[in-house]
């Protein structure tokens, strides 16, 4: 301890030399990144097949504009907008491909013999012809424009590129900045995966301000009103700030940005940061009190915040055990800000705790540890009673918790995307896209050509909810449709009509031809369009239509679901498995950790046992209140868990001070130690209830439900800690 003393202005300004060389990790780390592959492994088989999905059919992630017009979209005046709208579209640099109303191709003549062309939007055609045109061509006036022709809609597939995710957010305000000089902001509506991606990127980087901002005032206002002393609020701040520079730019340096999950580290780190500093500071003012130095109060605070700092770190590394990269960085970048937190607060603590000093009246908190001890000691029954009854309700929610994720829920309803969506589903109908592969191992086109039609019919009309499909045969389809009208079906037997038709959609529709038919590997593309689905719903949905190919195709063809909305689906059980094996691992980390601290198994199994009080009240919250356990909530056990065992440790440190050093009874031990540790216990309960809590004022629900539940967390750990844990104390630890 000697050396902190000595060193403690060079190893400031050693600490502040640092900061320049992490500062571009740090501007990295802050442009916020929510992509696709933030969620999954390097080495996941669905990311992988995701990118071969790509690279065999380029970028998936279509962006959708809807556009309306009330009179009818077949009007000249609208489709000559439209055509200008499109053809500016088609020429940005990251456009690969557009599929608009006007420019489609519509054939002159024969389907077998095309030799000349018209588009949808030449003036000679009039909105009567225009509509016997959509019903020649079914499917594609089907994916255009809505059922009464007063909305169309432009497809835009971008350039797959490495860089694309980064542009994403130009790219997008590139192409609303076009519609918007053609077309009226109320006539238009937005979506696509892009669109949901590029606005929680901007949602993100929006709480991530504000609410690092109002967890500093917090902690700051607090600060002054408890402590009352510029010395301490310097003390937290250069502390939080020295903590999350060092992270941040860690975090950056490795090529990290935040996201979702990891944009909530630096309050983490700033919250729990702190609650070091009240222990110490709390250590510093009983020494002074006895005139003890305050080197004395550093080497008897050391012990129990090392402990706490080291089960905190073990519940967030416990999350490394996720099979979610974006949870694996959020807790092992977690748990390095703690370490950060616990090295700077003794690091800085000789600079400061000499201008700290003893204030007798502690806000209302003098008051409340003496009640609560006496409440305590003539209340045990009904305190255990109580327990009892709120683990019996929790464990009643607890089975009633439903496992999902909503993508769209994340937003507020009053969401511009959210709105979007709605409208663009009441006016346009389906527009998400189930992306399937099939791969033929023969050579009869016919036969797979007829057996998709016949599987995508019978998909959509058995399946709820699917109300539209593109595909390879949609091509064929509408092209033999044109030529033989009802009889359709058995021309599309004839071996010759079907090359005859490829051949042609070959030369005079390559773009649209190769969107769905990868000759080299024999890989042909349908889509279905749905509505937006949560995983639960969509993993419902792929179920129904891989039953329905198992029947329609033998084993020479292989079907499979491809593109984003499996990997979508599948973020459930990993949401399960992250609960589970989270918490389980965080539990037996924080259980031996206590086990080699206290040296008593009796001791650590009560210690760690009263912590999953809140974990449990948490789940119970959930399962009454219908908030389901998804993204936002998978690592929510192992961080209460983490969280909560802070306060437990250095009352259970404090309490074996007391009753063996000093050869207390249990009762007088217990008594000494709330009026030793309570005030600190309150206050830091105090900060990380309303630094959390406060995050319910956030946009992104999942923000928002991360905050709540995390404020229910710590409100029941604290009572828990100052009436339940001696209740158990004084039944169970008397050996």
């Amino acid at each position: 301890m000697h050396w902190l003393i000595k060193y403690r202005w060079i190893s400031l300004l050693i600490a502040f030399a640092i900061i320049p060389f992490l500062w571009s990790g740090i501007e990295k780390a802050v442009q916020v990144d929510n992509r696709l592959s933030i969620w999954f492994l390097e080495d996941d088989l669905q990311l992988a097949e995701y990118y071969e999905f790509q690279d065999k059919f380029g970028n998936d992630e279509l962006l959708f504009i809807l556009l309306k017009n009330e009179k009818s979209v077949l009007d000249q005046e609208f489709l000559n907008n439209l055509e200008k709208l499109t053809d500016s579209i088609e020429k940005l640099d990251r456009v690969e491909k557009v599929f608009s109303p006007t420019n489609l191709k519509i054939p002159n003549g024969n389907t077998f013999g095309i030799n000349q062309f018209s588009r949808f939007q030449e003036p000679k055609f009039t909105i009567d012809k225009r509509k016997e045109i959509l019903e020649m061509n079914p499917a594609l006036g089907d994916i255009l424009f809505n059922q009464d022709q007063t909305a169309a809609a432009i497809l835009i597939q971008p350039k797959k590129y490495e860089n694309y995710e980064a542009e994403r957010a130009d790219f997008i305000a590139e192409v609303k900045g076009l519609s918007f000089q053609y077309f009226d902001n109320d006539k238009l509506h937005f979506a696509g995966i892009g669109v949901i991606y590029n606005a929680l990127n901007q949602l993100s980087e929006k709480e991530f301000a504000l609410f690092l901002g109002i967890a500093y005032a917090i902690i700051f206002l607090l600060t002054i009103i408890i402590y009352r002393q510029l010395s301490v609020l310097l003390y937290v701040l250069f502390v939080i700030i020295l903590a999350n520079c060092f992270t941040l730019g860690l975090f950056g340096l490795v090529d990290l940005q935040l996201n979702l999950m990891s944009s909530l580290i630096p309050i983490i780190i700033s919250l729990l940061g702190v609650m070091d500093i009240v222990h110490i500071v709390n250590q510093h003012q009983k020494y002074m009190a006895e005139d003890k130095s305050g080197l004395s109060a550093m080497r008897s605070a050391i012990k129990p915040c090392l402990f706490t700092s080291l089960t905190t770190m073990a519940g967030f590394l416990a999350l490394y055990v996720s099979p979610m990269s974006i949870l694996e960085d959020f807790g092992l970048y977690a748990a390095i800000g703690i370490f950060f937190s616990l090295l700077f607060s003794f690091l800085l603590a000789p600079i400061f705790l000499p201008y700290i000093k003893i204030h007798r009246r502690y806000f209302p908190f003098e008051k409340l540890i003496p009640r609560s001890q006496f409440f305590t000691s003539k209340n045990q029954k009904a305190i255990l009673i109580i327990a009892s009854l709120i683990v019996l309700v929790s464990l009643l929610g607890l089975i009633q918790i439903k496992t999902n994720s909503d993508t769209l829920g994340y937003f507020p309803q009053n969401h511009e995307v959210y709105q979007d969506s709605k409208m663009i589903e009441d006016i346009y109908g389906a527009y998400l896209p189930i992306e399937y592969l099939i791969t033929a191992t023969d050579a009869n086109k016919n036969k797979l050509l007829q057996n998709t039609v016949d599987w995508t019919d019978e998909v959509n009309h058995s399946i709820t909810g699917i109300e539209r499909t593109l595909g390879f045969h949609t091509l064929y389809e509408t092209a033999f449709k044109r030529e033989y009208n009802e009889k359709w079906r058995q021309a599309i037997e004839s071996k010759g009509l079907v090359n005859r038709t490829e051949l042609q959609l070959k030369k005079h529709y390559t773009d649209l031809f190769q969107s769905f038919n990868h000759e080299e590997s024999n890989t042909y593309r349908v889509t279905f369009f749905t509505k937006m689905l949560s995983a639960n719903e969509m993993t419902a949905k792929i179920n129904q239509i891989n039953d329905l190919a198992n029947q329609h195709f033998d084993n020479n063809t292989q079907i499979s679901v491809a593109g984003y909305q499996p990997m979508y689906a599948s973020i459930i059980t990993f949401v399960i498995k992250t609960q589970v094996y989270s918490l389980l691992t965080a539990f037996v980390m924080v259980f031996l950790l206590l086990w080699w601290i206290v040296k008593r198994i009796r001791l650590a199994v009560l210690a760690t046992s009263i912590n999953l009080l809140p974990v449990l009240v948490v789940f119970g919250v959930m399962g009454w209140f219908n908030i389901n356990l998804d993204t936002a909530t998978a690592s929510l056990a192992a961080i209460i868990l983490c969280i909560c065992i802070d306060d437990t440790i250095h009352f259970v440190h404090h309490f074996l001070k007391n009753k063996e050093g000093k050869n207390q009874s249990i009762e007088m031990a217990i008594d000494s130690t709330l009026k030793w540790v309570g005030k600190a216990i309150v206050i830091s309960s105090l900060l990380l209830f309303l630094g959390f809590g406060s995050m319910i004022f956030a946009s992104l629900n999942t923000v928002f439900y991360f905050g709540l539940l995390i404020s229910i967390a710590v409100l029941v750990a604290v009572i828990s800690q100052l009436f339940l844990f001696p209740v158990l104390l004084l039944k169970f630890a008397k050996k």
